[in-house]
């Protein structure tokens, strides 16, 4: 039995096409055929050995010499024919191991894409907030410069209330002329 394989879209070898998952199941097919047949080749061997052994050189002797080439030579077909089935198939479990390991790779592949893309999500969004962080952090220590520069104005300022003469203390009696909108730096200042 002969198979000819092509390959899809190949002008082809013969008037068959098998898909791959085919010609393993037709190669198992043949493997079996070519067990029974090897079995059934090692027992004609043995009768033919046995026969030879038991005559002598007589006149059907060249005969059944002749058989017994014959039945050797088809079973060094048949174990090479085996041989080849058996590395066929090895070969077609090795490819489906591939293809398994393949589609593996895929996937781990586009899992890996998107925890990627979550990542630089992630880090996008974690260096927006670190940027709004050092923003907040930077004005804070310029309020906190302010307030420590008016904490320090205040030090060596006197104060408003000490500056403004009680009535009756001291000059005429009335209140320093004071401008409403003016700020308090310019008062101790301007009295």
């Amino acid at each position: 039995m002969s198979v000819q394989v092509a390959a899809p879209g190949s002008t082809g070898l013969g008037p068959e096409r098998l898909s791959p998952e085919e010609l393993v199941r037709q190669t198992r097919q043949v493997v079996q055929g070519l067990e029974a047949l090897r079995a059934e080749h090692h027992g004609l061997a043995g009768h033919l050995a046995e026969a030879l052994e038991g005559q002598g050189p007589v006149a059907g002797w060249e005969m059944l010499e002749e058989k017994q080439q014959v039945v050797s030579h088809s079973l060094e077909a048949i174990e090479l024919g085996l041989g080849e089935a058996q590395v066929l198939l090895a070969l077609s479990a090795h490819m489906g191991t591939l293809e398994a390991e393949k589609q593996r790779l895929r996937a781990q592949a586009r899992r890996l894409a998107q925890e990627n893309v979550w990542l630089r999500e992630e880090l996008e969004e974690t260096q927006r907030r670190l940027r709004a962080s050092e923003e907040a952090v930077a004005q804070l220590e310029e309020e906190k410069h302010h307030l420590e520069f008016l904490g320090q104005l205040r030090q060596y300022d006197p104060s408003p209330e000490s500056q403004v003469p009680q009535a009756g203390q001291g000059g005429m009696g009335a209140a320093p002329f004071t401008e409403p909108d003016s700020p308090p730096t310019l008062l101790r200042v301007h009295p």
